[in-house]
Order: C-alpha cells, then structure tokens, then sequence
C-alpha cells in the first residue's frame, strides 16, 4: 500500500514538473508575435534586416498608383528583435491612405499604436546600390515620415 501511495505522489509531483518545464521548439501563442513566414503567407510585403521578400506586390501597388487603379498593401518590417512594425498603404485612386503601427514592437518605448495620415503619393531616390521610397504631400508629416523603405540591388 505504502509503495502504491508513494508512486501516485511521485506520478503527481512528476506531472506538476513537467507542466512547468518549457520547450523552446514549440511555437508561442503570444499574440503580439507575427512572424515573417505567416506574413508572406498573408501576402504582406516583408522586409527582414534589408532582406524583402514579395517585392512584386509593391511594384504591382506603385504601378497602380501611377495608373490610378485602387490597390492596398502591407509592408511588414522587423525589428533587430524580431518585433513587427507595420505599414499599411491604401491608394483610393487619389491619394494613399498611410497607417503606422507599431503596437507590437517590444522595445518601442511610449509612442507605440497606429497613426495614419492621407499622401499625395511616393518619392524616389536612387543612391548607389540602394533605393528609397518616401511618401510626399502628407497631412500629416511627422507620420508621412516614419515611412521609409528602401531596396537594395543585389550584384
């Protein structure tokens, strides 16, 4: 009897154990996580550390701002962290709508949230190996600002 007693206790001590060991291979459900694959499966344009993969849907999108055709997208970007900041850009056939967000970004500080300003369109800037796209004729300038993506040719 006494040994039966002594296996259950350990059964639910071992259990209690177990419940609070991790395993760094399984997935976190912490919802402030997005990583980049979901994100290209979600069709995001998705630039890690200058790596942007589905590039095509930004040009596809600048080509029908030229041509007035309504498109959105969205850019994610990631933080040396990890972390994504977001850039969601709506073109109504005028002007394109700008949201930043950046909720879910760590190691922002305080100025963390959404902030959206309406643009009159995009600027272009060759240097060297490396484009940059801006937002220009924006309401709102300190948000206009924060978008900045930049490409870099590949030799």
């Amino acid at each position: 009897m006494k040994k039966f007693v002594a296996l259950i206790l350990f059964t639910i001590v071992g259990i209690s154990l177990t419940g609070c060991s991790t395993n760094s291979s399984t997935k976190t459900t912490d919802k402030s996580l997005y990583p980049s694959d979901i994100a290209v499966k979600n069709g995001d344009v998705v630039d890690v550390h200058g790596k942007i993969i589905n590039f095509s849907k930004f040009e596809k999108f600048l080509s029908n701002v030229t041509s007035n055709k309504k498109d959105k997208i969205r850019i994610t970007a990631y933080t040396t962290e990890g972390d994504p900041i977001f850039y969601e850009l709506n073109f109504n056939g005028k002007t394109v709508d700008y949201t930043f967000d950046n909720s879910r970004d760590g190691f922002n500080g305080l100025n963390k949230g959404k902030e959206s300003t309406s643009c009159q369109g995009f600027d272009m800037k060759q240097t060297g190996r490396k484009t940059e796209y801006t937002l220009k004729g924006c309401s709102n300038t300190d948000i206009g600002n924060t978008f900045r993506f930049f490409i870099r040719k590949q030799y």
